[in-house]
């Protein structure tokens, strides 16, 4: 039997702290590299500004994501925004914690 040798590589994910704060008519998400104090990413979608495309494209990179209550809040909040598919994103998004 022929000896294989297997290469393992292990990529750190980049970790990012984040918070996520929604309102009426404003949902904001923010995420700072617990390693990089300048790699800043702040995203808000509502008040005449929509840059729900360039979180989403954000969300879909690898990566650990740190927060505080995040299980119970903001893990189904991001959730919910990568697979909204209405017209009133903020107003939704604010309900949907309480639905």
């Amino acid at each position: 039997m022929r000896s294989e040798k297997v290469l393992r590589i292990q990529v750190e994910m980049i970790k990012y702290a984040y918070d996520i704060e929604c309102f009426k008519n404003l949902f904001t998400a923010s995420f700072v590299n617990v390693e990089d104090e300048k790699d800043i990413h702040i995203f808000y979608v509502g008040l005449g500004v929509e840059n729900g495309t360039e979180f989403k494209k954000f969300l879909r990179n690898e990566m650990t994501l740190i927060g505080y209550n995040n299980h119970s809040y903001d893990d189904p909040m991001l959730r919910f925004f990568m697979t909204y598919r209405g017209e009133k994103l903020t107003a939704d998004l604010f309900e949907y914690p309480r639905s």
